[in-house]
């Protein structure tokens, strides 16, 4: 979990702390600082504020569900809403065989590049832990692409 939802704050009163020695000779003078930042908190707005940090799958080239997907099919596009560091596909379901590659330098569209089968039905699923933005946070919500191909 990125460390930055409340850590920056505690870090600028430690900063305090080591710039006003004469004052807070030890932690443990300067320790009610600290307990009034983490009396501050609230859990909700820690947990809404790392909601709104998540990225995205904001779109994908083929929609969810779909039936009697042409085999001649050969990619499929992710697109994130936020630049990834990671992309991942849980093996929870029947794959195609795939070779995955960003197709911009912010990583924010993913093509799938797949060799489909016939009347065989597909899961892509996306687990938010193996998806992840350029600063750690995960996908707000893991994704299931399923489809299924005709013949």
């Amino acid at each position: 979990m990125p460390s930055n939802l409340w850590i920056d704050e505690l870090y600028k009163a430690l900063e305090r702390y080591s710039s006003n020695r004469s004052k807070y000779p030890t932690l443990n003078d300067f320790m009610p600082e600290i307990v009034r930042i983490q009396n501050k908190l609230s859990a909700d707005e820690l947990l809404s504020e790392f909601k709104s940090n998540c990225p995205k799958i904001i779109r994908t080239s083929l929609k969810q569900g779909t039936n009697n997907v042409s085999t001649s099919l050969k990619e499929i596009i992710v697109e994130y809403d936020k630049p990834m560091a990671s992309y991942g596909i849980s093996d929870k379901g029947k794959q195609p065989k795939m070779d995955l590659e960003w197709q911009n330098k912010e990583r924010t569209i993913l093509c799938i590049r797949v060799e489909l089968e016939p009347n065989t039905k597909y899961l892509l699923d996306f687990r938010s832990v193996f998806n992840e933005d350029k600063e750690g946070f995960p996908l707000l919500e893991s994704f299931e692409l399923d489809f299924t191909t005709g013949e």
